[in-house]
């Protein structure tokens, strides 16, 4: 849930609050675009991240990643 207000600074620990109440972490799929050679028909980027079929498309984030860095 996404709530707007304004931050007035304040002391340390009213700060250190805040950001424990309002922090989150958000699911981000990764391998969901499989990368492969030219022949491998299921490959959805090639090495240098271009999406088949779709000129100038690159993908540019974590779903070619095989797994999630920590």
């Amino acid at each position: 849930m996404w709530t707007w207000h304004r931050v007035m600074p304040g002391r340390d620990d009213e700060l250190l609050n805040y950001a424990r109440a309002m922090a989150s972490t958000l699911y981000h799929s990764v391998g969901t675009a499989a990368m492969g050679h030219a022949d491998d028909a299921s490959r959805v980027v090639d090495a240098q991240l271009r999406v088949n079929g779709i000129t100038s498309l690159r993908v540019v984030d974590a779903s070619v990643m095989p797994h999630l860095v920590s």
